[in-house]
């Protein structure tokens, strides 16, 4: 928590001196130092030009990559700490992507699709499909495909 920013609610995302080095001749830095954190209800905007890093903090974000150094909480947790298949549970209730391409799957159903993203929110596929549907507004057409 950051005292300075005056913040009573705990971080749902903080970084700590977070560094990304890409192995190359020289090696590409694409995250130096960075440091920050979110608490619930509050906005982020990521703006800069191209090759800055915004991709790469993305992914840090998302515990999609592991920094080379320093330190991630995702609420709470310590990423680094985590296993492959706990990050995935982190990412299932704590993490929301909006990616900028759909990434259907074809030749699947689009209630199938929405099914296939709560997976790793765990339970069963008949219960995965039911709650998209018990979600929907009239007018959606789960059975249609991509």
């Amino acid at each position: 928590m950051s005292a300075d920013r005056g913040h009573t609610k705990p971080a749902v995302l903080a970084f700590t001196d977070v560094v990304e080095e890409y192995p190359s001749t020289p090696p590409v830095r694409a995250l130096d130092g960075v440091s920050f954190e979110i608490t619930r209800g509050e906005l982020l905007a990521i703006a800069g030009p191209s090759g800055s890093g915004k991709s790469t903090l993305l992914h840090v974000m998302g515990t999609l990559d592991r920094p080379t150094s320093g330190e991630v909480m995702v609420a709470g947790h310590d990423e680094s700490a985590l296993s492959d298949a706990e990050l995935s549970g982190l990412r299932a209730r704590h993490i929301g992507f909006v990616f900028q391409q759909f990434h259907l799957l074809n030749g699947f159903t689009s209630l199938d699709n929405v099914a296939d993203g709560a997976l790793y929110g765990g339970g069963k596929l008949s219960d995965r499909r039911a709650r998209p549907r018990n979600d929907s507004q009239g007018g959606t057409r789960p059975s249609r495909r991509p």
